[in-house]
């Protein structure tokens, strides 16, 4: 059973019911939730929602999509921030999987919350997965956003779930931003492309002695240095310090 919802205008289900088709779960079945979102179809945010009906189109290598899915990177986000954090999973050697806008959590008067549709669901490898919202740091530390957030922490924390708070300082940190962002787009090449190029930057900085700057590659093809450089920082095989924007004196390094 539903009720109409005006404020979001999406369906809100009543107490004591999931709704799978919907992503839309009580916070009793975060644990359902996210298992659900790892190969369902995501939840999106209705385009009347406060933020307007700019959105960020972000293709992924990392986000599950249902099996039937056609559109098998396609993910719609809120925003910019969102788009530039999801920047950072994509990246993140020790992320295996994560869902933009993945479904919607009621909460009600025990949570004092009446609901949250998360900006992210994040799924290591190796750790528990995780809640994230972005939010920019002035609005974070502003009152009534900071007691929210601090109600939501406290919420997933007794379903056993981390609840974590990415703000603009962290996400938009320059130049490792600047980089991914430059970088990225290389990702879009077929995995058979990447792995090869991979593997051909990792024996070069090998010969090396394990680090190399970008320059040092051009041998390779600078395109083929893009790829093979995103690729393997993404799986955790190849890195940088990012003291300085991408160019001929990137340093990288083996693992």
């Amino acid at each position: 059973p539903v009720k109409s919802s005006s404020r979001q205008r999406t369906p809100a289900i009543l107490a004591g019911s999931t709704d799978l088709a919907s992503g839309i779960f009580h916070i009793e079945d975060i644990h359902r939730a996210i298992q659900w979102a790892r190969s369902a179809d995501q939840f999106r945010i209705p385009r009347s929602r406060v933020g307007g009906v700019w959105k960020v189109i972000h293709p992924s290598i990392k986000v599950r999509n249902h099996a039937e899915s056609d559109k098998d990177f396609v993910k719609i986000l809120e925003g910019r921030l969102e788009g530039d954090y999801c920047l950072h999973l994509e990246f993140d050697h020790n992320v295996e999987s994560y869902g933009c806008q993945p479904f919607k959590i009621l909460g009600g008067p025990n949570w004092a919350f009446d609901s949250l549709t998360p900006d992210q669901v994040v799924i290591p490898f190796d750790a528990p997965p995780y809640i994230v919202d972005c939010k920019p740091k002035k609005v974070a530390n502003a009152k009534v956003p900071k007691s929210r957030h601090e109600v939501l922490r406290a919420a997933f924390k007794a379903h056993g779930v981390e609840f974590v708070v990415k703000t603009d300082d962290i996400i938009q940190q320059q130049p490792l931003l600047n980089t991914y962002q430059f970088l990225y787009g290389t990702l879009s090449a077929p995995k058979d492309q990447l792995e090869n190029c991979a593997k051909r930057v990792i024996q070069s900085i090998k010969q090396f002695g394990g680090a190399a700057e970008a320059r040092d590659l051009r041998s390779l093809g600078a395109d083929d240095v893009r790829r093979g450089f995103a690729y393997a920082h993404s799986i955790g095989a190849l890195s940088s310090d990012f003291e300085c924007f991408y160019g001929p004196e990137f340093l990288i390094h083996t693992l």
